[in-house]
């Protein structure tokens, strides 16, 4: 049944992954947890997710009944923040595995965190999108983008929330149906599939042609002549967008 509660809000918080983590054992299952400004947020591999106040900072807690495969979920997640980005803006393209672009800028990111001891205790899903941003730190400002920079628009941060909470909570609930079309949205809207880009192996950058997102979640690029696929790395589209951040 699907859990009707909107979102649990905070004006602050250190991080909105933490907080569900934190107190799982006390949450619901497809609880959400919103915050105005995260005092530590962050994106994949530790990275500091900048934020002015004018951001969609939130997490969904999942407690699967079920094993599921959690590298779908970040694709699931996409799929969900495109389908939402979409009744505003048109140029949206999702990096795997965890980034969605707007005009080649980054416009938002996802951050999947999960826990096992016996069996999957739980998975966290955590979004930051640049809402009402007019501008951004200096290194991030040729890389990063707004719905407002682009519409030229402001936006009811709490329409918005709400608007994102129900779009990731239907999306996992079609993907748990197995009604989701998560795989061809991500495919069909890729940023990367059929490009040159640089793809982190073994801290290493190498060249690669990515050729393909596989039903399990991962990527399946050629690389030195040969084709290979890859369940996590930092792909780098071009030199302006730098994931080293």
């Amino acid at each position: 049944m699907l859990n009707m509660r909107k979102y649990i809000y905070f004006d602050e918080i250190s991080s909105t992954n933490d907080y569900i983590k934190e107190n799982y054992n006390n949450l619901f299952d497809l609880d959400i947890v919103v915050a105005k400004h995260q005092t530590k947020g962050r994106g994949r591999l530790s990275r500091d997710w900048f934020d002015n106040s004018n951001s969609i900072l939130l997490s969904m807690l999942i407690k699967p009944e079920r094993d599921i495969l959690i590298q779908l979920i970040p694709l699931v997640a996409s799929a969900a923040v495109y389908k939402f980005l979409k009744k505003y803006v048109e140029d949206v393209k999702i990096k795997w595995p965890n980034d969605l672009l707007l005009n080649g800028k980054k416009i938002a990111g996802i951050l999947v965190e999960a826990k096992y001891l016996t069996k999957l205790e739980y998975v966290v899903i955590g979004i930051g999108i640049n809402l009402n941003d007019e501008r951004f730190v200096s290194e991030i400002e040729n890389k990063a983008t707004s719905l407002f920079k682009v519409t030229k628009q402001k936006y009811d941060s709490t329409e918005m929330y709400e608007g994102l909470s129900d779009a990731l909570r239907n999306e996992y609930m079609l993907f748990c149906n197995n009604q989701s079309d998560f795989l061809s949205v991500n495919r069909l809207n890729s940023a990367v599939i059929n490009k040159d880009v640089l793809l982190e192996v073994d801290n290493k950058l190498k060249n690669v042609k990515v050729l393909d997102i596989l039903d399990d979640g991962t990527i399946l690029v050629n690389i030195d002549s040969q084709n290979k696929s890859f369940s996590s790395g930092e792909i780098t589209l071009n030199k302006n967008y730098i994931e080293k951040e």
